[in-house]
């Protein structure tokens, strides 16, 4: 996007022949002078993972390894230190319902490491879809999302990079947040997490939340 005299405007871009396949539901990050994306959907579900160069405007189709995860939709992506971590969007099976899909991408390595959950079930998030995902101060924080038993839930997690141990997020306002949703999106900005729209109880959503890390509470943005 461009501003000119004021305004804001769209530019596409003209690329190269050899660009990911249109798609929906994938995933994508940002990391040094990159776009990073993954998996999606078109007539199946997709398991390639792609990169734009920012600078030289081209796409590369990086290579797959035996720990790749499966092909996935819905699923959130965040880059941290060189690393691509995907979270969730794994195919709706009885057996993946239990599982935490994590995987964890070496750019400079080019090579795919599952996550490994540990013996305590109790303390990590299970397959999701439709959630959101954000990386800040050395941790991965997910929201919400998609379970079809269950629907939406308003789950909040934490992942350490360095110790890759998942917590439960607890805030201390805890009737004051966004409730269930899937389909929002999130972003960080000056030591909080910005949490937009989505679904809740099957009805699309156009509220604006603010999740301050700090005073480890939600509000609710009232905009004009």
């Amino acid at each position: 996007m461009k501003k000119e005299s004021g305004d804001f405007f769209w530019e596409q871009v003209t690329q190269s022949d050899n660009v990911p396949c249109d798609r929906f539901k994938h995933a994508s990050a940002l990391y040094d002078g990159h776009v990073y994306l993954y998996g999606g959907r078109q007539d199946c579900h997709l398991g390639d993972l792609w990169r734009y160069n920012i600078e030289h405007n081209d796409w590369e189709q990086l290579p797959s390894t035996k720990e790749a995860p499966d092909s996935l939709e819905g699923h959130s992506m965040v880059a941290h230190k060189g690393v691509l971590y995907v979270f969730g969007g794994l195919i709706d099976l009885a057996a993946n319902q239990e599982q935490t899909p994590l995987w964890m991408y070496v750019i400079d390595t080019r090579m795919w490491y599952q996550g490994r959950s540990g013996k305590n079930k109790g303390k990590r998030p299970t397959n999701r879809k439709g959630h959101s995902a954000v990386s800040y101060q050395g941790s991965m924080y997910i929201y919400g999302g998609y379970f079809d038993i269950t629907g939406a839930v308003d789950e909040f997690w934490t992942f350490g990079f360095d110790t890759k141990t998942w917590s439960p997020v607890i805030p201390r306002t805890r009737r004051l947040g966004p409730g269930p949703r899937h389909g929002h999106t999130a972003v960080t900005h000056n030591g909080a997490m910005y949490l937009f729209g989505g679904f809740k109880h099957m009805e699309e959503q156009n509220d604006l939340w603010r999740f301050d890390f700090r005073r480890h509470n939600w509000s609710n943005v009232k905009t004009r």
